[in-house]
């Protein structure tokens, strides 16, 4: 039974996964540990992940058309995994991890798109730093103010406004973002696996015979 359970288990995080990004991710989830007692930091990565993720999209069904609900999530979770990423190493705060998690993470063709979608109220384009930024200020406001009901996606492609004053809007749907975040979790995943890795590598190299 114990083994019926495991590979429903995993079978969750294969589903989860490959719903949200195109690479093959099987590989990863088992290289990781996930299904299996063994501790490692990709396997808290891949965890956290889908877990904030499958909780931001829990709260539009509670909330529909409440998208900084999702907002909250995903950004803590972009939040949480570049922390993870560096092993809690660095005393940045959460901004600089948000910001660091799009800017290093989220891979360079997701990350282009993304900021491509950010403009101002005339048109003009936006910067990733500004874009994300207001994404950020999105999860502040509900965290700290309890405002939740000014930012929506975007909806076929037609841009809405971040920013209460229209000063930032992004063409970005819910869906691709929500893929964004997960992409990032993986790669933050194979930085980890590939360190643990070199370590041991180098453990071995070391060893005299």
């Amino acid at each position: 039974m114990a083994g019926v359970a495991q590979n429903a288990h995993v079978g969750r995080f294969k589903r989860f996964y490959e719903r949200h990004v195109e690479t093959p991710v099987a590989p990863l989830i088992t290289a990781a540990g996930i299904g299996t007692n063994r501790k490692s930091a990709a396997k808290t990565v891949l965890q956290q992940a889908k877990r904030l993720v499958e909780l931001a999209d829990e709260m539009l069904k509670l909330k529909p058309g409440r998208d900084a609900f999702a907002v909250f999530w995903y950004v803590t979770c972009a939040e949480s995994i570049s922390k993870l990423e560096q092993s809690h190493a660095s005393e940045d705060g959460s901004k600089k991890h948000v910001l660091r998690f799009f800017n290093t993470l989220v891979p360079a063709a997701s990350r282009d798109e993304l900021a491509e979608s950010f403009t101002n109220g005339e048109g003009e384009p936006l910067s990733l730093h500004a874009g994300v930024t207001a994404l950020y200020r999105v999860r502040c406001a509900l965290a700290h103010d309890g405002e939740y009901w000014e930012f929506r996606f975007s909806k076929r492609g037609h841009p809405t406004s971040i920013a209460t004053d229209g000063s930032v809007r992004t063409s970005v749907s819910r869906d691709r973002f929500s893929a964004m975040i997960v992409e990032g979790a993986v790669e933050a995943a194979r930085l980890l696996l590939a360190r643990d890795e070199n370590k041991r590598s180098t453990g071995r190299s070391g060893t005299v015979g």
